[in-house]
């Protein structure tokens, strides 16, 4: 980069994945998703009664849910522990430029 800004653009890199990480939001995207699946259980239950009362068939779709939700805690740590490792990375590179 020209006048030796590359340190700049780490440091906006380095802010642009905090803020990222801050928008990240789990909860919001479980409740988003049980909502969507709450609407499509109510649809089951007002158009086929029968279905609705088979035990056998998994109408909650607990299962799904659940590994959605740790797919996605699981992806939020790995972002979290690339960013640190990024940020002392970036950290170590402006103490050998000094």
């Amino acid at each position: 980069m020209r006048r030796d800004r590359g340190n700049l653009w780490h440091i906006v890199k380095l802010i642009r994945l905090k803020r990222g990480l801050q928008n990240l939001n789990i909860s919001n995207v479980m409740l988003h998703l049980k909502s969507v699946q709450m609407k499509s259980l109510e649809k089951v239950i007002r158009t086929n009664p029968k279905l609705a009362n088979d035990r056998d068939l998994d109408q909650s779709k607990i299962d799904e849910i659940l590994a959605i939700s740790n797919t996605l805690k699981v992806l939020k740590i790995l972002i979290f522990v690339t960013s640190i490792s990024f940020f002392f990375a970036m950290m170590f590179k402006f103490l050998t430029n000094i």
